[in-house]
């Protein structure tokens, strides 16, 4: 199973990498949904993922700040991509990411500047 998923995956960073295969070795509910599941958070009903409700509380017992762990997400994003990409990208106003890039203290030029030289390392 472990490999059916890698053979569909997407590129990690090694220390997150190695927390989501592990994750994905030990899901919960996989007697109620089935090992054949493809939701990594897999829910109490067969063929559904966990609501995000429940990830929410979970979250919030584990001490996880949900407000600023989005705020920071989203300023870290802003600096890697122009705000209103972010913001098509995420289903988020322009306005919201605009702030977040003032807030980051990012512009459109330092984008501009990455991209470029990430262009150029690939020549």
């Amino acid at each position: 199973m472990l490999q059916q998923m890698q053979s569909n995956s997407l590129a990690l960073p090694e220390p997150f990498a190695v927390l989501i295969y592990e994750l994905l070795e030990h899901r919960p509910n996989l007697q109620t949904t089935g090992a054949d599941t493809m939701y990594l958070f897999p829910g109490y009903r067969p063929g559904r993922h966990i609501g995000s409700q429940q990830v929410m509380h979970t979250l919030r017992r584990l001490g996880i700040d949900l407000r600023g762990s989005r705020n920071s997400a989203l300023a870290n994003l802003v600096q890697l991509a122009p705000p209103p990409i972010v913001a098509d990208m995420l289903g988020f106003s322009y306005r919201v990411t605009e702030r977040h890039a003032a807030l980051a203290a990012t512009t459109y030029a330092r984008y501009a500047h990455t991209l470029s030289h990430t262009i150029a390392s690939l020549n």
